[in-house]
């Protein structure tokens, strides 16, 4: 028999305007499974270092995409 478990999942996306008519949007997600029996805190806990996870990827994609596109124009 499978033991019941939770799913904690959390998602972040930005959307930002480079240049006129080169729009970028950047997403990213996690999941977590986490037992049955895990507590309240314990999840908001697990929920928020995926959320920072997520957000953190994000904005360092974005980051990388401008530095590349420096490094083409010039």
């Amino acid at each position: 028999m499978s033991e019941l478990k939770k799913i904690v999942s959390r998602s972040f996306s930005r959307k930002i305007q480079i240049s006129q008519y080169e729009p970028i949007e950047v997403y990213a997600s996690y999941t977590e499974e986490i037992p049955t029996e895990t507590n309240t805190e314990e999840m908001k806990r697990i929920s928020a270092m995926l959320y920072d996870l997520a957000k953190s990827d994000v904005e360092q994609a974005i980051i990388d995409y401008k530095n590349e596109k420096m490094k083409v124009e010039t």
